[in-house]
């Protein structure tokens, strides 16, 4: 059966909403993610009550056969999980909370519990991690995109 890449993202996004006080701890400008969703950060405006925001975007697949006759095959989908947060008073404030959203969200990515994401995955990894800030119509707000990369096996 063909990996249903689907499934694995909206896997993603349920263990991001299971986890939502942990990945908010210690936040200085909220208390509890506001918006998980699928979606482009660069595309998907989002309002100033819509923060923290956490949007995730399966951005590629890369499919490995593995044996003849199209069976075990290797799938690989690579995905941005982009954590944004809005601080009107105070830029300083609102890179900093970004960098601790970003840390607390890989350590949810990274749990023993999370790691099979529906039974689907072999193993995922967030591999790496850009830093970004944007003026949004005047408002400040400090992002990251997380690369998350899965690898599975189908049949």
């Amino acid at each position: 059966m063909a990996l249903d890449a689907d499934t694995v993202l909206n896997a993603v996004i349920q263990v991001l909403k299971d986890n939502t006080l942990t990945m908010a701890a210690s936040l200085t400008t909220a208390t509890n993610v506001i918006t998980i969703k699928a979606g482009d950060a660069r595309n998907a405006p989002l309002t100033t009550d819509a923060y923290p925001a956490i949007l995730v975007q399966l951005m590629r697949e890369t499919e490995t056969f593995a044996q003849l006759g199209q069976r075990n095959n290797r799938h690989e989908l690579e995905l941005a999980i982009v954590p944004l947060i809005y601080e009107g008073e105070s830029a300083e404030a609102s890179d900093k909370d970004v960098r601790v959203f970003t840390k607390n969200i890989k350590a949810v990515l990274k749990s023993g519990n999370n790691i099979t994401l529906s039974g689907t995955a072999l193993y995922s990894l967030p591999e790496n991690v850009d830093y970004f800030a944007a003026d949004l119509n005047g408002a400040y707000c400090s992002g990251a995109v997380i690369t998350l990369r899965t690898h599975h096996l189908s049949t």
